[in-house]
């Protein structure tokens, strides 16, 4: 008999869950989130030991260019979870305080706020941090008037805040990308192409 311990059923794995197939990717989930990507995998791993079989099916990133971590597709067992889950978790969601509520959104938002503000504050930022330092520092400066706002303006303002690290988290691997590029050609002997950054 195994001697390993599965925990209790945890909302945040749910929560996770449905942030991965509303995304199809676990580090576009995990930039919503505000957490490391190994947190999300660690959270969905964690889902799969409870159910006791795989929900998804990932990506490995094994051809150039591609990224790991996105959602090939559901096992059959996924979409049954999904269908529990759409309407489990806004039920237990909906069941909490206000407050209880606002602090989740706050703390989301300053996890979020505070890796690009590292980031930016860095001894040799990156292109990507310099470009966005105006909106960058604008959103931590509201991160402290936040606490008075209502829970629908912090709501927008932490939607906002993921939204935010998706677009710098994809320019700064696009700068990478491009620094690669510049220094050596890949395997078919062309350099890579990098598609053009999305609007702002």
């Amino acid at each position: 008999m195994s001697s390993l311990r599965i925990e209790s059923l945890r909302l945040v794995w749910l929560e996770t869950f449905l942030r991965v197939t509303e995304a199809e990717n676990l580090s576009a989930a995990s930039r919503e989130m505000g957490v490391d990507q190994s947190t999300v995998t660690r959270h969905i791993q964690a889902l799969e030991r409870w159910a006791g079989k795989p929900l998804l099916e990932l990506y490995r990133g094994e051809y150039e260019g591609e990224e790991p971590g996105r959602l090939s597709r559901m096992t059959p067992a996924g979409v049954d979870l999904l269908q529990i889950a759409e309407q489990l978790v806004p039920k237990l969601n909906g069941f909490r305080t206000e407050q209880a509520r606002r602090e989740e959104l706050l703390d989301s938002a300053a996890s979020i706020i505070a890796k690009l503000l590292a980031d930016l504050e860095s001894r040799l930022p990156s292109r990507a941090a310099e470009r966005w330092r105006s909106t960058i520092t604008q959103a931590a400066a509201s991160l402290e008037e936040a606490l008075d706002w209502p829970i629908e303006k912090l709501e927008r303002f932490a939607r906002a805040s993921r939204v935010l690290t998706k677009h710098y988290e994809w320019e700064l691997k696009r700068e990478r990308r491009l620094n690669r590029a510049k220094a050596r050609p890949s395997k078919s002997g062309r350099f890579i192409k990098v598609p053009p950054s999305p609007a702002k």
